[in-house]
């Protein structure tokens, strides 16, 4: 057993429904994205919400050589993070 695995769960826990904040906040960002495109698709069409996400796509590729780390820079400036 490893630390990063934590304490062995039974069957028990597993079958215990999540708390209703642990959900929102698992989904916050994936629901919060998926409004801002909506909103988008809606006020400039169905074009703008694609090209942002293609743009996304693209800027979250990694460029750098194979053992250097990625910092996404160019992502997180993209997302105004």
């Amino acid at each position: 057993m490893k630390i990063e695995e934590g304490l062995p769960k039974t069957c028990y826990y597993d079958k215990l429904a999540k708390h209703p904040m642990e959900s929102l906040k698992e989904n916050g960002l994936l629901n919060e994205e998926q409004l801002k495109m909506t909103s988008y698709g809606q006020l400039f069409g169905s074009v703008v919400p694609m090209k942002l996400m293609l743009e996304r796509n693209i800027l979250a590729q990694n460029h750098r050589l194979q053992g250097e780390k990625s910092s996404l820079l160019s992502k997180n400036d993209f997302l105004y993070i």
